[in-house]
């Protein structure tokens, strides 16, 4: 087991505070996406997540409000599996080793190690699969799926895109038939076509090289600050908050630095954008 933690840094005391924010994580996420009101259902799941944020942050009921939100999880994607976001699917994999992996005593420690490399190791996974599917799928290389971005979506980026693009130049199409939509004669200016482009080389590139230069101590420090500025950089323009803290958790807990004074950076954080959303 050692052979393969020890590549991953190993921070104490890291995935207690990993827990109670990815649990205050969840609560927050569930409130700002569920308009209050007075059904049965409502209050159900209002009942199951806030209990379980709450006895999550505390080590002798943890595993109960473990399985409280692990149950609210899976209620979520199973009223709702074929659109399902792939970071539902994750978050429920983190419930999942925070619910298995336990022991007390001197067991502890090496529980925490073997935890926290899981973490490391599937966040840097998730980061470079995301790259690799990019390549395969070919539309982010393209730009294509940035100029869907650019006519369909409402996001920071797009709205960017839309400012810069003069829709009264178009000189180049852009054929969406694949991605779902009818074929039509979109058209971008070539000082967009080359933002689409070369936006989706730069995001599918560091994608997959960046986790790798993470896993190697020498380059372990400069990569991970560079996925966090990423990560920033893609939660500002996409809107991607609920993958972004739970990115932002793994790469600030979990890797050398203080578990403590990052997590009331991280709390902090949420709190900011608890308060965006009022």
């Amino acid at each position: 087991m050692k052979s393969w933690t020890a590549a991953f840094p190993f921070v104490p005391g890291a995935v207690a505070y990993f827990r109670k924010f990815f649990a205050l994580k969840i609560l927050v996420f569930f409130l700002s996406n569920n308009v209050p009101g007075f059904s049965v259902e409502y209050l159900g799941l209002l009942l199951i997540v806030g209990f379980g944020a709450f006895f999550a942050c505390f080590d002798r009921w943890h595993r109960i409000g473990i399985l409280l939100l692990l149950a609210f999880a899976g209620i979520g994607i199973g009223g709702s599996f074929d659109t399902t976001p792939n970071h539902k699917f994750v978050e429920c994999l983190f419930l999942l080793i925070l619910l298995a992996f336990h022991s007390d005593g001197e067991a502890r420690m090496e529980s925490e190690r073997l935890q926290s490399a899981l973490f490391q190791c599937i966040i840097l996974i998730v980061w470079f699969y995301s790259g690799v599917q990019k390549v395969v799928h070919g539309y982010f290389l393209n730009g294509e799926l940035m100029a869907m971005y650019m006519y369909f979506d409402q996001t920071r980026l797009a709205a960017t895109l839309r400012s810069v693009s003069d829709l009264e130049l178009f000189r180049l199409q852009t054929n969406l038939g694949p991605l779902g939509f009818e074929k039509s004669p979109l058209g971008i200016t070539p000082m967009v076509r080359f933002i689409c482009v070369g936006f989706g080389w730069v995001v599918t590139v560091t994608e997959i090289v960046l986790p790798i230069l993470a896993v190697f101590r020498r380059t372990q420090c400069p990569a991970v600050v560079a996925l966090i500025v990423m990560m920033l950089f893609i939660w500002f323009f996409s809107g991607v908050a609920s993958f972004a803290f739970t990115s932002l958790a793994c790469f600030l807990l979990f890797f050398p630095a203080s578990a403590k004074r990052n997590f009331s950076i991280l709390g902090g954080i949420l709190a900011l954008y608890t308060a965006s959303l009022l």
